[in-house]
């Protein structure tokens, strides 16, 4: 079990990091903020929906290839979605410009 004090990125206090060991994967055990930023923060993103769904492929069912087709299929998706954005920012700076 390792433990190391450091300092929350947002809030600026001294608090201890688990990184290995019992309890280090609890939700609110960060290496950059604080427990209590640490929970904001949780409860904020717990409102944003997730894009992407992560999901178990077993490797006894699926070949290596099979499986690394579809983790380009899935970052192809991402690119897409990205550029969707983009695009969207970009029209909208244009508009704002026209104006």
């Amino acid at each position: 079990m390792t433990h190391k004090i450091k300092y929350c990125a947002h809030c600026g206090i001294r608090y201890a990091f688990q990184g290995s060991g019992q309890g280090c994967f609890h939700p609110l055990n960060d290496s950059n903020y604080c427990p209590e930023c640490m929970a904001v923060i949780r409860v904020a993103l717990d409102k944003v929906p997730k894009r992407v769904e992560k999901r178990w492929i077993p490797s006894t069912v699926y070949t290596k290839d099979q499986i690394l087709k579809l983790m380009d299929e899935s970052d192809a998706e991402l690119d897409r979605l990205h550029e969707e954005r983009s695009a969207v920012t970009t029209n909208r700076d244009d508009l704002s410009r026209e104006a």
